[in-house]
């Protein structure tokens, strides 16, 4: 299921009016829409939870409702294979906290010595 077309047609918006307001090139969102390209979860969920909060509909299973990104050290998002690794990793509770960078940022370390971070997402 393509979640950022839901939303759209759930908001009652065309591809047009949603790129205007989000400012997203057109191609881009077709290509999105289509599967041809997916966007990365720093870009989506944001997305998506801006949408279901300007327009008051529900997105419950999309990832709206996520409200953090998991990215390595240095801040870039983790790819799909090490985000599947740190959310096993933590729910066999092998994951500790080493330290709270700022509120929104909190950095951990696996029982293997992988560290990374927790970057809270902000509802707009």
């Amino acid at each position: 299921m393509n979640w950022i077309k839901k939303a759209r047609t759930q908001a009652k918006l065309t591809q047009k009016q949603l790129c205007e307001k989000y400012q997203i090139p057109r191609r881009t969102l077709q290509d999105w829409e289509n599967d041809k390209n997916t966007p990365p979860p720093y870009v989506m969920y944001p997305l998506l939870r801006c949408i279901a909060v300007d327009f008051g509909i529900n997105l419950k299973g999309t990832g709206a409702d996520k409200t953090y990104t998991l990215t390595y050290a240095d801040g870039t998002p983790l790819n799909d294979a090490d985000e599947a690794y740190v959310r096993a990793e933590n729910e066999a509770k092998k994951v500790v906290l080493i330290k709270i960078d700022s509120p929104n940022v909190r950095t951990y370390k696996c029982a293997n010595g992988f560290i990374f971070k927790a970057v809270r997402l902000s509802a707009r």
